[in-house]
């Protein structure tokens, strides 16, 4: 995924589907920066030969990438692993040359960086060390580096908070929703830029949803039936019943089924083809009929 550093707007981004990843050519030139590397040229070719500055993580970073980059006008900063491929081993003397720079920061763990873009001066990061007193330092390499990525980072941040995604057996429906998401970000990202406004992604998310529905929804609710309780029998519960089956209408070979009352109250829809003829109701045999014919509340 290619995003602007400073408003975080997703310029664009590649499906990976495996060997069959469609991505630029353009690796013909120099076969050695792999399918990673392949990802970023073809993100970056409309912008290429223009000056821009790409920031990249340790996965997509090479020293033959970064030289192809610079080689097309493209300045390029980012970490890199340290035993990638082509890259010099920091504890020698590093050939003394203007680009591209390797650096190696000690902090929790060592930190490797390839950038063509700064020199190895360091800036302050207004921190005191604990142990010494003295202010913490750090290389303007690193420093560039975290402000910028900063809005890829946040990117990633606000589409999980917003994420419309669920499980499902297709792919190609979860792939929908991630557009999707992608979509109200970029919106909300132009959306801030424009109005100058700094609304929050589910506000702005929950707006439009509401407008969508307003100018596109014009669905009138159906009119609820009136319900008609069913008439009892005034002596259910005195007189003498039996239960019969409900007769066959002519030309039929089996009984029709008459609803239940009793299931029916309980939420349940059965049918039985079993019935009391004086309360010209349905019932089960066992134990709806007793309860009909012996509870005032069934």
């Amino acid at each position: 995924m290619l995003c602007d550093c400073k408003t975080g707007f997703c310029l664009d981004f590649i499906v990976y589907t495996g060997n069959s990843t469609n991505v630029d050519p353009l690796e013909k030139k120099n076969e050695r920066i792999g399918k990673s590397g392949q990802v970023v040229t073809t993100l970056m070719n409309p912008y290429l030969n223009k000056n821009h500055t790409i920031y990249l993580v340790n996965w997509y970073n090479s020293p033959t990438l970064s030289l192809l980059l610079h080689d097309n006008k493209t300045n390029s900063c980012g970490t890199i692993e340290k035993n990638r491929k082509f890259m010099p081993k920091l504890d020698e003397k590093l050939k003394r040359v203007k680009c591209p720079l390797e650096a190696g920061v000690c902090d929790k763990r060592d930190i490797y960086m390839r950038t063509t873009l700064h020199d190895y001066n360091t800036s302050s990061t207004n921190k005191t060390d604990r142990q010494t007193g003295m202010q913490v330092m750090k290389p303007n390499c690193i420093i560039d580096y975290i402000q910028n990525m900063g809005s890829e980072d946040k990117t990633d941040m606000l589409i999980s908070s917003i994420e419309s995604v669920r499980k499902c057996m297709k792919w190609y429906k979860k792939l929908f929703f991630h557009f999707q998401d992608m979509a109200i970000i970029n919106s909300h990202s132009l959306y801030n830029l424009i109005t100058k406004k700094k609304s929050s992604v589910a506000d702005f998310q929950l707006a439009v949803a509401r407008q969508i529905f307003e100018n596109y929804c014009n669905i009138e609710a159906p009119h609820a039936l009136p319900h008609h309780a069913p008439v009892e029998h005034p002596l259910r519960l005195v007189e003498r019943h039996f239960i019969s089956r409900v007769p066959k209408p002519d030309g039929t070979s089996r009984p029709p089924g008459r609803r239940c009352v009793v299931c029916s109250r309980r939420g349940k829809r059965r049918d039985s083809t079993f019935h009391c003829q004086i309360c010209n109701v349905g019932l089960c045999v066992t134990p709806c009929f007793e309860l009909y014919h012996t509870n005032k509340r069934y």
